[in-house]
């Protein structure tokens, strides 16, 4: 009977110390209980498309869409099981995607911290001035516009200016006009008078944003009504 009580002792601290070495899930639950209602975007492969990881109720979801003069486009979201140990995360599709993490307090942050963007790192990186200088081709005729957009926390303003018709530097102005956003995963959702077709995606590791596909750069501030050069 001695012998029976020292087995089942020594199973015991046994048990405890695989239990305070690899925490026996308690921080990884705490990991997924904070992955979970977040989303994290990256690259989805071109200038112009985005993927997000949904991570929702202990599942992941994978979703991808693209943006085209016509928009945004949504392609088939599929969720999948995934598993998380001490540094990394498990995806289990059929590539086996595998990511590493740490914890910084209370954030998760997922890669090298430019591949990932959770919607806070979006939205903080979307802030300040952005500008697109655009020209197409249309029946026979050289069309050029200029949009330029100013982000601040949940405010957008935008204008743009396009110019004459057989002109050098005569144009026409639009705006400013002025709203609340929200992000709906790649687009700029804006309560403006005109929806502005504004997106982002993740490029060359930052938070990068668009006007339909064409990708905007960083700029010091809105021209103003006379202020525009072609």
């Amino acid at each position: 009977m001695k012998k029976f009580k020292i087995n089942i002792l020594f199973i015991l601290i046994s048990i405890l110390s695989v239990c305070l070495i690899s925490g026996c899930g308690t921080k990884y639950d705490y990991v997924k209980d904070n992955l979970n209602g977040n989303t994290f975007y990256y690259n989805g492969g071109t200038i112009n498309s985005l993927n997000g990881l949904i991570f929702n109720d202990g599942k992941v979801t994978m979703k991808h869409v693209f943006f085209d003069g016509n928009g945004k486009h949504n392609e088939k979201d599929v969720e999948y099981e995934y598993n998380v140990d001490k540094d990394k995360i498990t995806i289990n599709n059929s590539d086996k995607l595998v990511i590493a993490y740490k914890i910084d307090g209370d954030t998760i942050i997922l890669g090298d911290g430019k591949t990932y963007f959770s919607e806070n790192d979006v939205q903080e990186n979307l802030k300040g001035y952005w500008n697109s200088t655009e020209s197409d081709f249309i029946l026979g005729m050289i069309t050029k516009n200029q949009y330029n957009v100013y982000i601040e926390d949940d405010k957008i303003t935008y204008e743009y200016a396009a110019l004459a018709y057989n002109s050098v530097n005569d144009y026409y102005y639009y705006g400013p006009y002025y709203g609340e956003y929200k992000l709906n995963f790649g687009e700029i959702e804006a309560d403006t008078e005109y929806d502005g077709n504004f997106f982002f995606n993740i490029i060359d590791g930052e938070v990068t944003l668009l006007h339909f596909d064409n990708v905007c750069t960083k700029s010091d501030g809105l021209p103003g009504e006379d202020g525009y050069e072609f």
